[in-house]
């Protein structure tokens, strides 16, 4: 099985990025296309597939596709465009089996775990929109323009619009995956991925659910991350106690962080709220672990409190943000 992850970026990368890039050469049975317009001096791994390209000639390729005008006047829109890849792409893609989108601020753990998924036959692995897999099937590729019940060509107004609908995620009430749901296309819908909380300054993980379809906020906090040789963990130790588990990937959603590109070099990574350590190993005990903890002010929290003591007139946004699997952009 090949697979090949579909990256569009425009622009200067975030600062960080070379060890996302690190974390993408630990997966070699995996491909990453860039397609970009960034000239910086960086040495790709082997398994990167460099196309430059200008975001004007990238959105003038993908006009190419539609009998309709599209709105794409930043690269910020191409979220909504991410599950059009396959067909948008496709005739760069045609050797692999799978295809996916994913974004960069993000650092892969073990992705082998992935194969046995797609021998498996899934046309859809995941719900995020920060790494989705998708079978390579001209027919797979074009359920994205498939008609819903009741909505109709929600990609039509998709790419019409110039507002973020979140088409590529379960962020909404409505998305990409209610068109494969209506298909009836076989999706693996677990959630592998370590996703931190945008809510809180500390490290916790949002988690999909896919019973309520809601992402929850697990109750851990200020959790001990690590990526280990290609291999992203979670740490937590008691007295007597200790419990390692293992992710696909960490998603650093919204976070700021402080890099040191000498950490490169380091087989042993801690990802802390806002940066990144080179350590020598991972805790092996729970003095150790102790000894690891670091205590952050959450900001995040203040800042919501804060934000609820302004009076909003409009309640579409206090659905669109508080409640976002009540809102429905198609309406």
């Amino acid at each position: 099985m090949r697979c090949v992850f579909i990256l569009p970026y425009f622009g200067k990368f975030k600062n960080y990025f070379e060890l996302f890039l690190k974390s993408v050469k630990c997966n070699d049975k995996f491909d990453l296309l860039l397609i970009t317009d960034n000239d910086e001096m960086i040495e790709y791994p082997d398994n990167v597939l460099v196309k430059r390209m200008e975001f004007m000639d990238f959105k003038r390729h993908i006009q190419t596709k539609f009998d309709f005008s599209i709105n794409l006047d930043s690269p910020y829109k191409l979220c909504d465009y991410k599950p059009a890849y396959g067909y948008i792409c496709e005739e760069w893609i045609s050797e692999y089996d799978y295809w996916g989108h994913c974004d960069c601020d993000l650092l892969f753990g073990d992705l082998n775990k992935l194969i046995k998924l797609m021998e498996n036959g899934y046309d859809k692995l995941f719900v995020a929109g920060h790494l989705t897999i998708y079978k390579n099937t001209k027919e797979n590729n074009r359920i994205f323009m498939s008609q819903l019940p009741e909505k109709g060509f929600l990609y039509k107004k998709v790419f019409s619009s110039n507002d973020i609908f979140a088409f590529d995620e379960v962020c909404y009430k409505v998305n990409v995956n209610d068109l494969f749901m209506h298909a009836g296309k076989k999706i693996y819908e677990e959630d592998m991925s370590y996703n931190t909380s945008t809510k809180h300054s500390m490290l916790a993980r949002v988690r999909f659910d896919k019973k309520s379809r809601r992402w929850n906020v697990e109750k851990t906090r200020n959790d001990q991350l690590y990526w280990n040789d290609g291999h992203v963990y979670r740490i937590r130790y008691g007295l007597t106690y200790k419990k390692v588990e293992e992710f696909l990937y960490v998603h650093l959603q919204m976070r700021k962080m402080k890099f040191d590109r000498s950490i490169l070099d380091s087989n042993v990574i801690r990802i802390l709220p806002d940066k990144f350590k080179a350590v020598n190993r991972i805790p092996t005990n729970y003095i150790e672990f102790l000894g690891n903890i670091n205590i952050y002010i959450e900001y995040a929290k203040i800042k919501k409190a804060c934000y609820k003591l302004i009076k909003h007139k409009s309640s579409k946004v206090v659905i669109k943000w508080d409640t976002p699997w009540e809102y429905d952009p198609y309406m």
